[in-house]
């Protein structure tokens, strides 16, 4: 079983390339079976790349589309699973077969592993879970936001990064047994490529 692994991607090209993809999705959701015969669906990586004119064979392609949006003309965001986090080769056959360009943002909690390619991106993560009621989970680009979310959750302000790791691992040790779960965990969010 893999660690699955939440991913977004904001991308950006020419018009034509944004509606290429945007109508590749669009046949795929609208088809009465997969493209490619696979054990996700119709929205399987590999479908995209089929539909794209690539060999699904030769890119990995573990994860599906789960949700889009037309940002505009130039512009689309995929939020997708992946097993084992981004799968860069995938990002790298859209680039060049579309010609567009990918930031990408991926969360894999299993692994705490918090990570982009936006060198202007975020330097943080944190994920919050408040008696199995209140979830969080965002990027997040300066320490006083990580800072006030944390006061603003446990009434305790970290000094610094160490200190909200420290104040965050006390609070879910304390909570560990609850019967209503709760949880706070703070990352660094790591640049890559």
């Amino acid at each position: 079983m893999p660690n699955w692994a939440n991913v977004s991607y904001q991308i950006t090209g020419s018009k034509e390339s944004i509606d290429r993809l945007n109508n590749i999705i669009d046949e795929l959701v609208s088809a009465p079976s997969p493209r490619v015969k696979n054990g996700f669906g119709k929205l399987w990586l590999g479908c995209i790349v089929d539909a794209l004119g690539g060999k699904w064979e030769e890119v990995t392609c573990r994860g599906q589309i789960y949700e889009r949006s037309r940002v505009s003309d130039i512009s689309l965001d995929l939020d997708m699973e992946m097993a084992w986090g981004e799968l860069s080769d995938f990002r790298e056959f859209l680039e060049k077969t579309l010609n567009v360009h990918i930031i990408y943002y991926c969360e894999e909690p299993g692994m705490a592993t918090y990570c982009h390619n936006d060198p202007d991106g975020p330097k943080y993560h944190i994920e919050v879970i408040i008696e199995d009621e209140t979830y969080e989970s965002d990027f997040i680009d300066d320490f006083e936001t990580i800072q006030m979310m944390i006061d603003s959750y446990i009434n305790k302000k970290p000094k610094d990064f160490a200190d909200a790791i420290e104040i965050c691992n006390k609070f879910n040790n304390l909570h560990v047994h609850d019967e209503a779960f709760s949880y706070i965990k703070v990352n660094e969010a790591i640049c890559k490529d």
